[in-house]
C-alpha cells in the first residue's frame, strides 16, 4: 500500500473521526454561536479533504466493519510524492506520521499528519 496508514486507520478514516467529534462538540454546545460556527468552518473544509480522498479511491474499508481497529498497524515504508515524502517517526514516547516537503525553502520544511503517545497507543490496545 502506498496509503498513509497510522494506527490502523487510513487518512479518509481519520478525517470521518474528526467530522464526527466536531458533529458531536456542536451538539453538546449548540447554543454557542461563535463556537458552532468555526467548528463548520472546520466541518467544512474538512468534508473537502474527505472528498478529494474518496475521488482518489483512497477511503479504504475496513478490514472488520463491525469493530474499532485496533492501532497496531503502520505503514511503515515511505509514501514519495512529486512534493515530498511521507515517513514514519518514533522520537521518545511519540510516533508521528510525517510529511517533509521537496522545497528546501518551505517553512516549516515538514507537517505532522498524525502524532501519539505510544505509552496511550499502547494501553489501547491491552
Amino acid at each position: 500500500s502506498h496509503r498513509a496508514i497510522f494506527a490502523s486507520k487510513s487518512y479518509a478514516d481519520r478525517l470521518e473521526d474528526e467530522i464526527a467529534e466536531l458533529q458531536a462538540d456542536n451538539l453538546a454546545h449548540r447554543t454557542e454561536k461563535k463556537r458552532v460556527k468555526k467548528n463548520m468552518k472546520k466541518i467544512n473544509r474538512l468534508n473537502k479533504k474527505l472528498d478529494e480522498e474518496k475521488d482518489k479511491g483512497r477511503d479504504i474499508d475496513p478490514t472488520e466493519p463491525d469493530k474499532e481497529p485496533l492501532p497496531c498497524y503502520f505503514n511503515t515504508g515511505c509514501g514519495l510524492y512529486t512534493d515530498g515524502i511521507t515517513n514514519i517517526e518514533i522520537v521518545d514516547d511519540e510516533i508521528k506520521l510525517v510529511k517533509w516537503h521537496r522545497d528546501t525553502a518551505k517553512k516549516p520544511r515538514f507537517e505532522v499528519y498524525e502524532e501519539e503517545k505510544l505509552c496511550e497507543m499502547i494501553d489501547s490496545i491491552k
